[in-house]
């Protein structure tokens, strides 16, 4: 096996290795020509492109010494996927899990190759894509989300996946928590995010009930998504599944809906990508409620708390900042959270 990995633990040896892994799993993979290309990566792990003649996969791992939170996350993921199998969600296929660091020096999740284009990205030129057809794309996010919103946790053997017992009651406390433990670091300073403590209270005195369990993405947006290079538009796949759970699906369609515009005009909050042109979110609820048959009448509550959450899960990059050249998207997230709190804020008091 030839390699071209950036993962600071590979060997040359580890290629050989899985190169062996796959010949013994996968009889239509061409082990002995397979190559293995670094396609994404950071400081909790990689991504990589399989390919083993006309085979291809890819393989998703954790940085080693893996933290607890990493392994447990890559885990998850490849739990999930395998439940999915044989669902109507889009999503890669499960390939297979290996816990045996001999491999290639670490964990991996190994899942097919989805051919497509990532939603926060351009669609391949030469297609026919049009800013219409482009704009169609939100349609097929949703309802891939709500194809999701229908699977049978108990039939797809989930049950135990995550606590549903309570799952909105515990949100805000869980993310308040996470907030503080941000702010404890000794180089956060005075950083004040105005309006933090009304939205963490609009959250609990507005709770509605839960209608439905099911399995949530966690961080559904275009950033996770990827669409058929072809047209009509058409939802390839759900990726990066390392925070899934199980709990209230509206929540994801707060996730999903924030960073769209509004019927009224106000604008949506995103970071990635100007959707001011996008079909309005309320448009895109009512497509969910069609196909999902849930109500989605407290809209505003789903996406103040996914905004909520996101706020608490991304404040470390304050912290980072401080330590990085200004620009850097450590810079931009650390600017980004007081927008997203006070939008989410806004997104409760309107009518």
């Amino acid at each position: 096996m030839s390699e071209t990995v950036s993962a600071p633990w590979f060997e040359a040896a580890a290629g050989e290795r899985l190169g062996r892994w796959l010949a013994a799993r996968f009889p239509e993979a061409d082990a002995d020509r397979a190559t293995l290309v670094s396609l994404a990566g950071g400081t909790s792990g990689s991504v990589m492109l399989v390919t083993a003649g006309a085979w291809k996969a890819v393989l998703r791992t954790v940085a080693w010494p893996a933290r607890p939170d990493s392994l447990n996350a890559l885990r998850r993921e490849a739990r999930v996927l395998e439940a999915l199998k044989g669902s109507t969600v889009p999503h890669p296929a499960f390939l297979g899990y290996c816990d045996d660091e001999g491999v290639i020096g670490a964990p991996f999740c190994l899942t097919g190759f989805v051919e497509g284009w990532m939603g926060s990205g351009d669609p391949p030129a030469g297609q026919g894509w049009t800013e219409e057809e482009r704009h169609k794309t939100a349609y097929a996010m949703i309802e891939g989300l709500a194809a999701l919103s229908k699977v049978d946790v108990a039939a797809v053997g989930l049950t135990d996946f995550g606590k549903p017992d309570n799952f909105l009651e515990r949100q805000v406390d869980r993310w308040q928590a996470q907030m503080e433990k941000h702010r404890a670091h000794p180089d956060y300073g005075d950083r004040q995010l105005p309006g933090w403590d009304e939205l963490a209270q609009w959250l609990r005195d507005n709770r509605p009930e839960t209608q439905r369990i099911t399995i949530i993405h966690g961080d559904l947006s275009f950033s996770n998504v990827m669409f058929a290079n072809d047209l009509p538009p058409r939802l390839a796949a759900m990726i990066d599944w390392e925070i899934a759970t199980i709990g209230d699906p509206l929540l994801d369609l707060g996730r999903a809906l924030y960073p769209f515009p509004s019927e009224s005009g106000a604008p949506g909050y995103s970071l990635a990508v100007d959707l001011s042109a996008y079909p309005t979110r309320e448009s895109l609820a009512r497509r969910y409620a069609e196909l999902s048959g849930l109500n989605v009448q407290d809209l505003r509550y789903y996406m103040a708390l996914s905004m909520f959450k996101l706020a608490a899960l991304i404040e470390f990059n304050h912290v980072k900042s401080l330590h990085e050249e200004a620009g850097s998207m450590a810079h931009r997230l650390a600017a980004f959270i007081p927008r997203l709190v006070a939008g989410a804020l806004e997104i409760t008091r309107q009518a």
